[in-house]
């Protein structure tokens, strides 16, 4: 499935009704960016596809990053990783958090 989905509308769908009598089709194309990759949707895969290719490219072994602790970066980052031949380490940014259970 492409990125880059069209839409067709006809007149009713404006809001205005300046053009409601019109029989003018339209088409509107949408980019899906969470279609482009499996494992990182919308930008994560913009921002993370460069760097994989510049660790390629300096035979990289491992690639690191930071990421708070409910990160959709993080989890993009270890799931496009795992099928690749690089050693993946996450930084988990944040506060240490009180314990939130209660005792008696």
């Amino acid at each position: 499935m492409s990125c880059i989905q069209p839409i067709a509308f006809g007149p009713d769908f404006l809001l205005s009704n300046e053009f409601k009598d019109s029989k003018i089709k339209y088409e509107l194309d949408i980019y899906r960016g969470d279609l482009e990759h499996p494992n990182a949707p919308g930008n994560k895969w913009h921002k993370l596809q460069h760097h994989i290719e510049a660790a390629k490219k300096q035979n990289a072994s491992v690639i690191a990053t930071f990421g708070g602790p409910f990160s959709n970066h993080l989890h993009a980052f270890g799931a496009t990783l795992k099928d690749l031949p690089f050693r993946a380490v996450a930084v988990v940014r944040g506060e240490l958090q009180p314990n939130l259970i209660g005792h008696a």
